[in-house]
């Protein structure tokens, strides 16, 4: 059983998936305290204390992986 069919690799060809995670402190009503996101080798990418900074700080990293080409 193949799990990628071929339309799907053509298209995928020369991309890659990339991996970040998010820390999360939430207070017991689950609002967010605070956050980091970090890389897979578990390198911190940034702090972030609302919503709006996780998407700031997420564009930023992923301009940052276009300027290098990974």
């Amino acid at each position: 059983m193949e799990l990628v069919d071929d339309r799907l690799s053509d298209m995928l060809s020369g991309k890659q998936e990339v991996t970040v995670i998010l820390r999360l402190l939430m207070d017991e009503q689950g609002k967010l305290v605070h956050g980091n996101l970090v890389d897979v080798d578990g390198q911190s990418r940034g702090r972030f204390s609302d919503w709006g900074d996780l998407v700031s700080l997420l564009q930023q990293w992923l301009d940052s992986q276009e300027r290098r080409g990974s």
